[in-house]
């Protein structure tokens, strides 16, 4: 399994433009190569109609590794998933 962090922002002409400025998108993605992972990763985020800025990190995870971190729930999903994504949104300003 693969853990994969992006740096994203909402497109124009979705409902999660006017709410968010941005998102790092963390996916678990359970495939044996990291280039697939990659396209799945960045296929799903844009999906959902998001532009990626850039990639943040990437590395193999281990169900160890999950255990140590607070992504286990989203690790023992993705074996029964393949994939799972969560977006931590940062707020879009209002303006004054």
């Amino acid at each position: 399994m693969y853990f994969l962090i992006y740096d994203a922002v909402p497109k124009r002409g979705i409902g999660a433009y006017d709410k968010y400025a941005g998102s790092h998108v963390a996916c678990w993605i359970n495939v044996e190569k990291i280039e697939i992972a990659r396209q799945k990763a960045v296929a799903m985020i844009q999906e959902q109609g998001w532009k990626i800025r850039k990639q943040v990190e990437e590395y193999s995870i281990t169900r160890e590794m999950a255990e140590q971190s607070t992504g286990l729930q989203y690790y023992e999903q993705a074996l029964i998933d393949t994939e799972v994504l969560v977006f931590v949104t940062s707020p879009r300003k209002k303006p004054k």
